[in-house]
């Protein structure tokens, strides 16, 4: 399985504890992410490290954002389409933002590009199997059970 599968398998695995099921599709979940969490926070781990390199430069593109904009029916800032003079006022401004901080933008493309190649690489877990097909509760959908057949999690 590739690590980028992990992330994937830990995230849809997370996501059901929070839903109603038997017991023993329960014992796979908390098996199966217990077997897969070391190698989530390391690769959290990476992330956060990687994120440090952009926090001021996205900090301040965030307060160009929330100073040119308003805010969205969802509360988030935007720039309207329409507003042409804040969209190019955002444009140089960020422009200058990208100058500022070039050194920290390189680095962080350079090890996001080294991260999505660690991400590729393949590693081995042994998975808690799914044995028999009917433990699984109703909200799996096809695409969970192709996902889960594709990284061998069923038997």
């Amino acid at each position: 399985m590739k690590k980028s599968q992990v992330i994937t398998l830990f995230n849809l695995l997370d996501s059901m504890k929070t839903k109603e099921s038997n017991s023993k599709f329960s014992y796979v979940v908390a098996k199966n992410k217990k077997i897969i969490q070391k190698e989530i926070e390391v690769i959290e781990e990476v992330q956060t490290e990687m994120n440090k390199l952009i926090s001021e430069f996205s900090k301040e593109r965030n307060e160009l954002i929330t100073k040119l904009g308003e805010k969205n029916e969802n509360g988030a800032y935007e720039i309207k389409a329409e507003d042409k003079e804040n969209i190019n006022l955002f444009i140089e401004e960020e422009s200058n933002l990208k100058e500022k901080y070039k050194d920290n933008l390189d680095s962080y493309h350079e090890k996001l590009d080294q991260f999505e190649e660690i991400l590729q690489e393949e590693i081995e877990f042994d998975l808690y199997k799914i044995k028999d097909i009917e433990i699984l509760p109703d909200f799996i959908t096809p695409e969970m059970i192709e996902f889960f057949m594709g990284i061998e999690l069923i038997d």
